[in-house]
């Protein structure tokens, strides 16, 4: 099974990558304050030129708070470092932002490729193959339609088959269009059963009931030609 082996090989590489991204994350916190140091270090110094001024009278050029602020202001805004020191911090933060978002998407992922292979594990052992094959694709997002249509060539399985079966529940596909129907089959065993366009909305509005379905066989499913109700 290819999928299982491209989550094997993720799930193998996940601890490194989250190992990068803690490290990443480390050494973008020490550049963040190290510039907030700077920023306040500036802001106190413009700080307290403003409030030592003297005019020729020995009084002070900025007398009230608000007179200070607005030339601090001033002086900061034609600072060359300030405002590049600004935009560093904005940088830092932005690319904090990223590497938390990232290293909880690796975290959220791991956890869910241990899960997939942990029921795939268990369905390969109670030898339902099929439905191991069909929870890979689903977790995959695969579109199985177009899947059994590369697939065709390869596989000598893919003779068209009629069956009677009962949907029991419908998910939308990644793809527009694509339907994917849970369904019993006569035999009583769960299948998948993949439509396009028509013929999935056909096993969309038949949720609940049985119908006789014209399958061929996929690598992720059975892919229904036509649907029409059961006699």
């Amino acid at each position: 099974m290819k999928k299982a082996a491209e989550i094997l090989r993720r799930i193998q590489g996940t601890p490194n990558r989250a190992s990068q991204l803690v490290q990443e994350r480390g050494e973008v916190c020490d550049r963040l304050h190290m510039l907030l140091d700077r920023q306040k270090t500036i802001e106190v110094q413009v700080a307290g030129d403003v409030a030592s001024e003297r005019g020729t009278d020995t009084k002070p050029i900025f007398p009230n708070e608000a007179l200070r602020r607005a030339e601090e202001s001033r002086r900061l805004a034609a600072s060359a470092e300030y405002q590049q020191v600004l935009q560093d911090v904005d940088q830092a933060r932005k690319r904090l932002r990223e590497v938390d978002a990232e290293l909880e998407s690796v975290q959220r992922r791991h956890a869910s490729d241990l899960a997939v292979i942990g029921l795939v594990t268990a369905l390969m052992n109670a030898g339902k193959l099929e439905d191991a094959e069909v929870a890979l694709a689903a977790y995959a997002g695969e579109d199985a339609v177009e899947t059994a249509a590369k697939g065709a060539a390869e596989t000598a399985a893919g003779e068209d088959d009629t069956v009677t079966a009962t949907v029991l529940e419908v998910r939308h596909g990644k793809n527009a269009g694509i339907i994917r129907a849970w369904c019993e089959l006569a035999d009583g065993r769960n299948a998948a059963i993949y439509g396009k366009n028509g013929i999935g909305q056909a096993l969309a509005s038949a949720v609940g009931k049985k119908v006789r379905v014209r399958v061929r066989a996929g690598n992720a499913g059975l892919i229904a030609l036509r649907v029409d109700p059961a006699a």
